[in-house]
């Protein structure tokens, strides 16, 4: 074989020094990428019409590396071709307006299992409400019919029925009556087990990033080689217990325990019970904890000015 672009070599016969690597592929591993960025046809184009690269190029069923595409917004590149983006995974009317041997046959068109004459509470939702919130994840039209009223009486409005994706840093102890924590303090030093894991979601929602007042967090020892308990009790008094597995890590505990006061602070709005005004500042933002400064500092010099204007009214 020739050099396409040889340093003043024509060919590789009769040429005691070849300038030129034998194989022009910059490394077998694709993940390393030296020169890929370079043209590495000889003919003008043979990926150069893909953008110069070769990904995507499988035919089969399989979830896009995390790398590819756009992994994390459930969008695959196999299918970006063939799927209409109205159609999100709902049936169509072609199932219903059928022609079998040349005969249309229409099934009847499915109606919502919604009693006739009940009214809808238009929930109203804007962008411009924090994605956290609860309102965003609520349905739009909410029904008198979707009220729980079999859980209890005090339910005023249909639960949320979505929930956020997030990844949980942070406790967020807003719906949250206490923590308790036990653990034996006789069974210390068996290596990475569960009472690891539960000092260690210990260690994290004691942590300044936490938005929990720490009175709220209580660590028991129990006399009795016991596992070790983590009970949440939330503020309608109800009581959750993680689970903790050995091998996960206290975040896994975190993520647990911050999906379920998600629900949990619905159905505790749902219940019109109220929740405690403001919120912790969150230490770990550097703005949140200067604004929190600021504020501190305000109040510090309003209370001296007072002081002195008590002071100077004394003396007169």
């Amino acid at each position: 074989s020739s050099v396409h672009f040889g340093n003043g070599t024509a060919g590789r016969v009769g040429s005691e020094f070849s300038s030129q690597a034998i194989r022009r592929k910059c490394s077998q591993n694709p993940t390393r990428r030296y020169d890929n960025r370079t043209l590495r046809h000889p003919l003008p184009g043979y990926r150069m019409w893909r953008g110069n690269h070769s990904k995507y190029l499988y035919q089969s069923y399989q979830t896009a590396k995390y790398g590819e595409g756009e992994a994390q917004r459930e969008y695959h590149q196999y299918f970006a071709h063939a799927k209409c983006p109205q159609d999100s995974c709902r049936a169509n009317e072609m199932e219903y307006l059928i022609v079998q041997r040349g005969i249309p046959r229409s099934l009847p068109l499915p109606k919502p299992q919604i009693p006739d004459g009940s009214v809808p509470r238009w929930h109203w939702k804007s962008w411009h409400m924090p994605y956290k919130s609860i309102d965003m994840w609520r349905r739009e039209l909410e029904y008198p019919e979707h009220i729980p009223s079999h859980l209890s009486e005090k339910y005023t409005r249909p639960l949320s029925v979505l929930a956020p994706k997030i990844i949980y840093k942070q406790l967020n102890g807003r719906c949250m009556k206490e923590i308790r924590i036990t653990i034996c303090p006789f069974l210390y030093g068996y290596g990475n087990t569960l009472q690891a894991l539960a000092m260690g979601f210990y260690k994290i929602s004691t942590s300044c990033r936490s938005l929990v007042d720490k009175k709220q967090i209580q660590l028991l020892y129990s006399l009795e080689q016991t596992l070790p308990i983590v009970e949440i009790t939330w503020l309608d008094g109800t009581i959750y217990r993680p689970p903790l597995f050995e091998g996960s890590s206290p975040y896994d505990i975190l993520q647990n325990v911050m999906e379920t006061a998600f629900l949990m602070e619905d159905r505790i709005l749902a219940q019109g019970i109220k929740l405690p005004e403001g919120e912790l500042p969150d230490l770990g933002k550097w703005e949140t904890v200067l604004e929190y400064k600021l504020s501190k500092k305000a109040k510090l010099e309003m209370s001296q000015e007072e002081a002195e204007k008590s002071d100077s009214a004394k003396q007169k």
